[in-house]
């Protein structure tokens, strides 16, 4: 492989980067009305409601994998939320 690849730490399996600047406005939540969906052989990304999202609510995302949201307590959540990116997650799911 290239060395001018991006490695993720968070994730070895993946390799590249690509910039969204829509989507890097997204915030987290542990419980999200939306996802990020990948588009197969493509760069391009989707933004998915995962519900109906009433007009004037703001839409989330969760920077962590639904298997990580199910296996973590909120405290565990809330520090490797900080780890990661920063901030203590503040979400309904946490407080």
């Amino acid at each position: 492989p290239s060395s001018s690849l991006y490695r993720s730490p968070l994730r070895q399996d993946l390799r590249g980067t690509a910039l969204y600047p829509w989507h890097s406005r997204l915030n987290h939540s542990c419980c999200p009305n939306a996802e990020v969906v990948r588009i197969a052989g493509d760069a391009r990304i989707e933004l998915r409601a995962k519900h109906v999202i009433p007009k004037g609510t703001e839409i989330t995302i969760s920077y962590l994998s639904a298997e990580e949201v199910a296996s973590m307590a909120a405290s565990n959540r809330r520090a490797e939320l900080h780890a990661r990116y920063g901030f203590v997650c503040g979400c309904a799911l946490c407080v």
